[in-house]
């Protein structure tokens, strides 16, 4: 069991806080193929993901049973989506806020 002084703790946020935001700009900078294909599959799943739940909610009214199996359909994707939303996009408005600050 590790017991960290609160110096310890803090003296660790910041360096993790470190490593975030050399990977955020790392991340920013690159305009590789490869890099490219992969914020393009980021965009089509997340959009995927936002039609199917547009789809639900307009089918509800009249078709409540398809309604509902498209939103459990949806929500198997929900964690899938999140984790693309914090990795790909949280990068690009955490670089944003970083770059208004260093402009003041």
């Amino acid at each position: 069991m590790l017991i960290f002084t609160d110096q310890e703790k803090q003296q660790a946020s910041i360096k993790m806080f470190e490593v975030v935001l050399e990977r955020i700009r790392l991340a920013n900078s690159e305009g590789s193929v490869r890099s490219i294909t992969r914020r393009v599959i980021a965009v089509m799943f997340t959009g995927v993901f936002l039609l199917m739940l547009v789809a639900a909610a307009g089918l509800y009214p009249w078709f409540e049973e398809w309604a509902t199996h498209i939103f459990k359909c949806s929500m198997v994707l929900k964690n899938a989506i999140i984790a693309i939303i914090i990795f790909y996009f949280g990068s690009y408005g955490l670089g944003y806020i970083l770059e208004k600050k260093g402009k003041k």
